[in-house]
């Protein structure tokens, strides 16, 4: 059984791909735990070893919702990229090429997904004599808040005759929603909206009135209220501005 493994082993070598078959798995818990931070496409996951754990050469990569298509383990000189010969659930890995992976250690890898994933992160870590995938782990996606600087809403409210609206542009870190809405009052004079954002950046969001808001609007000439504008991040705790309006035609 040694021979074999030092044969496959060294086939791993001369190919240059990871020995352990397609889907191949020990049971061999490491003791590893992760955790997964980032929006959009973008994510560091975050991978501690356990003071016992064996030495590991590498991990894969796979995302619920998601594919990852992309992965790097920073602060690491030496590493290659592979797509092909991997565990069940992913579809990227990282082989490190160098003993960074040892007992105690935290290892961040840099991973890129083709879409804002839906849950967590699996990793399944690979060990150093290239024939054994461990078990997999998973990585819970952090929450976390969006920055206020990373948020803002512009002050002036643009009204435009042929839509009969008013308009104005907010700016966010990155995917997810906004939803505005009236803040406060005793009559509902504007509908509420939403708007999907695929990147950061500065979205236009459009207030109109409801029928009570044109009827006030038409006996006082203007309407004050104050908006309620929210921005939820695909990954993250939603993030609310209110502002206060005096919208006039």
């Amino acid at each position: 059984m040694k021979r074999l493994l030092g044969l496959v082993a060294l086939l791993s070598a001369a190919t240059g791909l990871p020995a352990a078959a397609a889907g191949a798995a020990t049971r061999a818990p490491t003791g590893d735990t992760c955790s997964a931070n980032g929006s959009g496409t973008a994510y560091a996951i975050a991978i501690q070893l356990a003071a016992n754990s064996p030495q590991q050469d590498g991990f894969a990569f796979g995302a619920q919702g998601a594919t990852v298509t992309a992965a790097k383990i920073g602060g690491v000189a030496q590493g290659r990229l592979y797509r092909t010969n991997l565990p069940a659930n992913t579809t990227t890995a990282w082989l490190l090429g160098s003993p960074a992976a040892v007992a105690g250690a935290q290892v961040t890898a840099n991973v890129v997904t083709n879409r804002p994933i839906a849950g967590a992160f699996t990793v399944v870590p690979y060990d150093q004599q290239h024939d054994t995938w461990y078990d997999a782990i998973t990585c819970a996606l952090s929450k976390s808040p969006v920055p206020k600087s990373n948020f803002g809403v512009d002050g002036h409210f643009t009204y435009s005759a042929g839509t009969h609206a008013w308009s104005t542009f907010v700016t966010v870190p990155g995917s997810g929603k906004v939803n505005y809405s009236q803040k406060g009052g005793t009559k509902l004079l504007i509908a509420q909206g939403r708007v999907a954002v695929s990147h950061a950046g500065r979205v236009k969001i459009t207030v109109r009135t409801t029928p009570k808001g044109r009827e006030a609007l038409a006996a006082s000439g203007s309407l004050k209220l104050k908006l309620s504008i929210e921005f939820s991040p695909t990954n993250g705790t939603p993030a609310n501005k209110i502002v206060s309006l005096t919208l006039r035609t």
